[in-house]
């Protein structure tokens, strides 16, 4: 059975999940699972909503932050100013691309 947070990952975000890390888990096994945060489950409903590459997402995941009043938070510190989130949200994006994207596609948690 797939949790809350790999459903997150295949359809829209209407709200965000608590900032803390969510578990995506592997649908075929148990026992396999990615770390997420909620910046990264923005990133998924980006390439669900059909937005190609980082900064596609990156632009979304800020649109999302803005209407939803929220900041993005890096090594305990909320970020503030247009610029610094905005270059937060590519960064990530670029390693969500490199890093995670490819990593859930090899589980089967999204697909390509």
């Amino acid at each position: 059975m797939r949790n809350a947070s790999t459903i997150g990952c295949s359809r829209s975000l209407s709200a965000l999940p608590s900032p803390r890390s969510s578990r995506v888990t592997q649908p075929t096994a148990t026992g396999g699972a990615v770390d997420v945060g909620w910046v990264t489950l923005l990133l998924c409903s980006a390439r669900r909503h059909g937005l190609e590459g980082p900064e596609a997402w990156a632009d979304y995941a800020q649109q999302r932050l803005d209407a939803l009043g929220q900041r993005p938070i890096d090594q305990g510190v909320v970020l503030q100013g247009g610029a610094t989130v905005r270059r937060f949200l590519r960064e990530t994006a670029a390693r969500f691309a490199a890093q995670t994207l490819p990593r859930l596609q090899e589980l089967k948690v999204l697909t390509h």
